[in-house]
């Protein structure tokens, strides 16, 4: 299993469109007592072996299932 680097983490903001509305993707969630928030920015912890290039592609595919897009 790898190992997570628990000091650094990755959020994620995609922006897209909706007629002439901008809208951002938020992901659902577990709530917690400590944060009944129901949703998120997707992300995670960085793998100690990754890149960050490599952390939000995994983030995206593993949380919303998108893959080859386009980020900066």
């Amino acid at each position: 299993m790898k190992e997570l680097n628990p000091h650094v983490s990755v959020d994620c903001v995609v922006f897209g469109y909706d007629s002439d509305k901008l809208k951002v993707l938020l992901v659902e969630r577990q709530g917690t007592k400590a944060s009944p928030s129901k949703y998120k920015l997707p992300g995670d912890l960085v793998y100690e072996d990754e890149d960050l290039d490599e952390a939000v592609a995994r983030v995206m595919k593993t949380l919303t299932g998108l893959k080859d897009i386009f980020f900066k």
